[in-house]
């Protein structure tokens, strides 16, 4: 987890030069305040700053680098507050030792010409810097000590906090991808077993009425086992979409009706009215074969009509309404809890959310109408990430 926050791939070098830029910008406009004051030219002020920010084009990638080597994280809190003190504290006597030799090449430790200029102006001998041991260890050519010290913690800390505000902002990023991972394939996972499920279900329906034509009437047994293997085909290719265009959901639909048909000859009659727009729109694959098994197992076992089954497809707007609507006996308890609606309801509401609907109803004139309602779209969900 930690390779991708490494030196290697250079994720320091934001909050560095964040931090190297403020530290020039304090130094120049430090810089610009004592050019202004008339004590110094702009370029004696500009060395006199360059201890405060110059060691810290130096210090700060490498800090940064420790930043993100041992983020302050509760499994290894201990080892990187140790490692951050002593870093902290190396990088402070790394500053008084560049300081120190900086301001005795540019000649300050003796008196700076500006203070010779207001010396000579007033009549009197320039001040000394001091050299006893006790007011040298006390000041640094770069200003007091503790102050210096002061500024190289608050410096460090920035730096620390800057890198540490990505570090968590990258595990943050980590855990939301491994969540919706896991959540993709635990509905994939969920969507699979469905199908699964109804696969089973309608063969267990299919050869039974096989074996019931099969004496009475073989060549209608034949066709329907020919039609089987084809609608079982079918299925097969799509085992691993959840999603296919409406137009191949009717051939399998037409592949299934088929199967019935050899059963119920002329008593079952089927009525398409599909708008034209809605073939190329995506929806759940064998979405609307169990709804209309339910219609012919549980709407028609009583009646003694022909059967019809009317299909209906139209785009509303952002939504796809697709419906089902038979003129058998109506709605059974056993049918509004068997597995086909079960499953239905089941598939729409992982694919979907709460963005769909499935309505069922019994009609005033007879018969039944299910209503299917998802969102319009003509390329399938990315089940995966």
């Amino acid at each position: 987890m930690i390779n991708h926050l490494t030196l290697k791939n250079r994720v320091w070098l934001v909050p560095t030069l964040v931090v190297v830029l403020v530290l020039v910008l304090m130094g120049a406009l430090f810089a610009a305040q004592l050019a202004l004051s008339g004590y110094m030219t702009a370029g004696e002020a500009l060395k006199f700053t360059l201890p405060l920010w110059l060691p810290w084009m130096a210090f700060a990638p490498l800090t940064a680098h420790l930043a993100f080597r041992f983020p302050l994280e509760r499994q290894q809190l201990r080892k990187s507050v140790v490692v951050h003190l002593a870093a902290c504290a190396l990088v402070i006597a790394g500053n008084q030792v560049i300081t120190r030799r900086y301001m005795t090449e540019i000649g300050f430790d003796r008196p700076p010409p500006w203070m010779i200029r207001e010396a000579e102006k007033h009549g009197v001998p320039p001040l000394l810097p001091p050299s006893d041991s006790k007011a040298e260890s006390s000041r640094s050519y770069g200003g007091p000590a503790v102050a210096r010290i002061a500024m190289d913690v608050l410096v460090y800390g920035i730096l620390l906090s800057a890198c540490q505000t990505v570090v968590s902002s990258r595990r943050a990023h980590d855990r939301e991808r491994r969540a919706l991972t896991a959540e993709s394939q635990l509905s994939e996972a969920r969507l699979s077993a469905l199908r699964m499920q109804l696969n089973p279900h309608f063969l267990f329906n299919s050869l039974n009425g096989i074996a019931t034509l099969i004496h009475t009437d073989p060549v209608a047994a034949d066709d329907m086992i020919g039609n089987l293997s084809g609608f079982l085909r079918l299925s097969l290719d799509t085992t691993g979409e959840q999603e296919i265009p409406l137009l191949r959901e009717l051939d399998f639909l037409q592949s299934y009706l088929e199967i019935e048909q050899a059963r119920f000859g002329e008593r079952l009659q089927v009525l398409r009215d599909i708008a034209q727009d809605t073939l190329v729109a995506c929806v759940p694959t064998l979405i609307l074969q169990p709804i209309i098994e339910n219609a012919i197992r549980h709407g028609f076992e009583k009646i003694t009509t022909t059967g019809i089954i009317q299909i209906i497809a139209r785009r509303e707007g952002n939504t796809l309404s697709l419906i089902v609507q038979d003129n058998g006996s109506g709605l059974s308890d056993s049918a509004l809890s068997g597995i086909g609606l079960t499953n239905t309801r089941a598939r729409l509401h992982v694919l979907y959310g709460e963005n769909q609907h499935l309505v069922l109803r019994d009609l005033e004139t007879g018969g039944c109408l299910a209503e299917i309602r998802i969102p319009y779209h003509s390329e399938p969900l990315a089940i995966h990430s």
